[in-house]
């Protein structure tokens, strides 16, 4: 624990493992008829290491509540659950496991989001996200073999869980300055801080994070190991790490209908927050682009025109989402601000390289 940076040691963190072949000892810990959660893809490349457990298998194409709900009706009774990918697949894993009452394990399969440290399960309700239920992990699995298998761009995107604290704080700041801050989440300066010492830690190493080698591994995976729970840490307030950065996608996720890489809308929700603030736009951006991870509209399979609707229409989708209060409730972007977020990222990704 020595070699752990501070933040790491000051609050109850998941049991974390870092290793190789480590997807291989599940087999050696889950009985049969166990439920694994995963994706089509990912369970092809596996499946072969669970042959003789005669495991249930859930792909988790959907995050409906209303679809998890059928589909616990058509499991087997189980008692260890193991979920295998990325945020959608832990999430489910999650919710069956609340839902059951069963053992849980996870092994995420890149680090695109900090959905293996997360108490809550990030569901849909009409589309809209909502994080429910309670269970922790007897172990989070992260296999650097594993995680270096996923496209770089998959990898690299988990940034964007450690720098929205950037533009959470702002938002913070703003709605306590306006009294339109909620007067169970008061800002706390003690807690700004300790999140504010994660992101410093994040960007000291964004070398290795982009090259997703070992060391960029741990780094940022001990960065969600920390992110993850604080929503719970902090006493269920998202103030210290989320704000305008996730309301962002949250209203493209809305308007498009579209799946996401988590991490690249997010980014660009820090990139919008920031400059709504305007406080260190440019800087994000360049830590941003400096990990590799490109925000453009026909990077995420969406158009200017997706984007431009999602902005001009962010004040009044924020105004009847009930989430908390932020600098998007009350300023109206227009098509002069999009226009302004067009030109910057084109010129800044006009000799990008991945």
């Amino acid at each position: 624990m020595s070699n752990l940076p501070e933040f790491l040691k000051n609050k109850d963190q998941f049991q974390t493992i870092y290793g190789r072949n480590l997807l291989a000892e599940i087999a050696n810990i889950i009985p049969r008829g166990s439920l694994i959660v995963t994706m089509e893809d990912l369970w092809s490349k596996w499946k072969d290491l669970f042959k003789n457990l005669n495991v249930q298998v859930h792909f988790a194409n959907s995050m409906e509540v209303t679809n998890l709900d059928k589909a616990i009706e058509i499991f087997q009774p189980f008692h260890f659950v193991v979920g295998i990918g990325g945020g959608r697949a832990l999430d489910a894993a999650k919710y069956f496991a609340w839902q059951k009452n069963a053992k849980l394990f996870h092994v995420p399969t890149s680090m695109s989001v900090n959905a293996a440290f997360g108490q809550r399960a990030g569901v849909r309700v009409n589309s809209e996200v909502k994080y429910i239920g309670w269970t922790t992990p007897e172990a989070v699995y992260v296999d650097y073999d594993i995680i270096q298998s996923a496209p770089k761009i998959v990898n690299r995107s988990g940034i964007c869980e450690i720098m929205c604290y950037h533009t959470a704080h702002l938002d913070w700041k703003y709605s306590t300055d306006q009294k339109k801050c909620e007067p169970k989440w008061s800002y706390d300066q003690e807690m700004v801080d300790e999140a504010k010492s994660v992101l410093a830690y994040l960007l000291e190493g964004m070398d290795d994070i982009k090259e997703v080698n070992d060391a960029g591994i741990k780094r940022l995976m001990d960065c969600n190991r920390w992110g993850g729970p604080a929503f719970h840490n902090n006493g269920w307030n998202p103030r210290p790490i989320e704000g305008m950065d996730h309301f962002v996608f949250y209203s493209l996720e809305y308007h498009t209908k579209k799946p996401f890489i988590h991490g690249q809308p997010v980014c660009l929700g820090i990139y919008v927050g920031s400059l709504m603030h305007n406080s260190k736009a440019a800087e994000m951006l360049d830590y941003i682009v400096k990990a590799g991870v490109d925000i453009r509209p026909e990077a995420m399979g969406i158009t200017w025109d997706d984007v431009r609707t999602s902005l001009v229409n962010l004040k009044s989708f924020l105004n009847q989402s009930g989430l908390w209060h932020s600098i998007g409730h009350d300023v109206q972007l227009d098509d002069a601000f999009v226009d302004q977020v067009k030109s910057t990222i084109e010129q800044k990704y006009e000799n990008f390289q991945e």
